[in-house]
């Protein structure tokens, strides 16, 4: 068991992603996307095959992801790959961290649904 799933948590933070990673750009799948509802709004959330916690995708993140993969069904996106890094933004309470999402692989459109399809097509 990861002990990350042990934690109360369901998002990685641009804090929590630099401290377990540092400066290494992280390779990660596509897992799902979702939508959470948290104490006070509902967030849309990227769930990777790699890591146990999701990332919020932020109106800047999920226009990234819509442009790269051609469309706004999200269903379209699992399998495709994306490098995540961090680096300096600002927010409403000033200076911070966020999670940089660069995608660099579609996913194969025959193979995105199924989880058991042959990768070679037979």
């Amino acid at each position: 068991m990861d002990i990350r799933e042990g934690y109360k948590r369901s998002t990685l933070s641009a804090t929590h992603f630099a401290l377990e990673f540092g400066e290494e750009p992280q390779l990660w799948t596509v897992e799902n996307v979702y939508k959470k509802q948290f104490q006070d709004k509902e967030e849309t959330l990227c769930k990777f095959a790699e890591h146990p916690w999701a990332i919020t995708l932020n109106e800047k993140r999920r226009n990234t992801l819509w442009h790269f993969f051609g469309t706004k069904e999200t269903d379209e996106w699992v399998g495709g790959k994306v490098r995540l890094t961090h680096g300096p933004s600002t927010n409403d309470k000033g200076p911070c961290r966020t999670i940089v999402v660069e995608p660099l692989e579609k996913p194969d459109k025959r193979n995105a649904k199924s989880k058991t399809a042959d990768p070679e097509g037979g």
